[in-house]
């Protein structure tokens, strides 16, 4: 090789590095990326946020339980008390945390399996 194609290659290489380290930047830059989501759909992203403030926020009425006790004498005591809230809200508010947090997941997740399935296929042919 002579010492211009060496330098061309070199310049090539250098070129690509920068653009690869550019677009690992980019991937890499969730604050962009969420902006970019809240921007393309914003009622989409309140809405949810509003979802999972009121999930959060617990049951606004609360279901009153009358006890009846009675007493030696015979007389009927009552005392209220209140039922404990469901654990529904953990499951809901998870569920929205995957929800929201799935387009940020997705090209990891995506490269991920495409390099699980191209090892498998690898060893298929071998």
């Amino acid at each position: 090789m002579t010492k211009e194609q060496l330098l061309f290659d070199l310049s090539q290489s250098r070129a690509v590095l920068a653009r690869d380290c550019a677009t690992v930047r980019q991937e890499l830059d969730f604050r962009a990326k969420v902006n970019r989501l809240v921007r393309r759909k914003p009622l989409a992203w309140l809405g949810g946020a509003a979802a999972l403030g009121w999930i959060l926020a617990g049951p606004k009425t609360k279901t009153r339980v009358v006890k009846k006790t009675v007493t030696a004498s015979g007389r009927t005591v009552r005392s209220k008390g209140t039922k404990p809230a469901s654990r529904l809200g953990w499951l809901a508010t998870l569920l929205a945390l995957i929800k929201f947090s799935a387009p940020l997941l997705k090209p990891a997740l995506t490269a991920y399996a495409g390099k699980r399935f191209a090892n498998m296929a690898v060893n298929l042919v071998k």
